[in-house]
């Protein structure tokens, strides 16, 4: 059922006539309402040309993970010595090109 401009929705009504803010207002309704617009904004700034999420590492520190796994080292051992996070050695590993090729050959 559509609502005319003029009628208020059960959640504005909370917020307007009672003393309740939009987080004690029924958080489900509350997330359903952004829910749209955040949605909408994240797809406007991707039509602009941002990078959405975390900037990945760089390609030296990458290489650097890739041959150490190579070298057989672990990944907890490899993160702590490059500086990254497990979760990045794990990534890395993962689209290495070759992952059984030894840093020799």
């Amino acid at each position: 059922m559509r609502q005319s401009k003029h009628e208020l929705s059960k959640i504005d009504f909370e917020i307007l006539f009672t003393n309740k803010t939009p987080s004690d207002c029924q958080p489900a309704l509350v997330e359903q309402k952004k829910r749209p617009r955040v949605n909408a904004g994240l797809k406007r700034a991707v039509e602009a040309g941002k990078t959405l999420g975390r900037p990945r590492i760089s390609v030296a520190v990458e290489k650097r993970i890739q041959t150490q796994l190579r070298a057989g080292k672990g990944i907890i051992k490899v993160a702590r010595e490059v500086g990254a996070g497990t979760g990045t050695v794990q990534r890395a590993a993962r689209e290495m090109p070759h992952p059984f090729e030894t840093a020799a050959a």
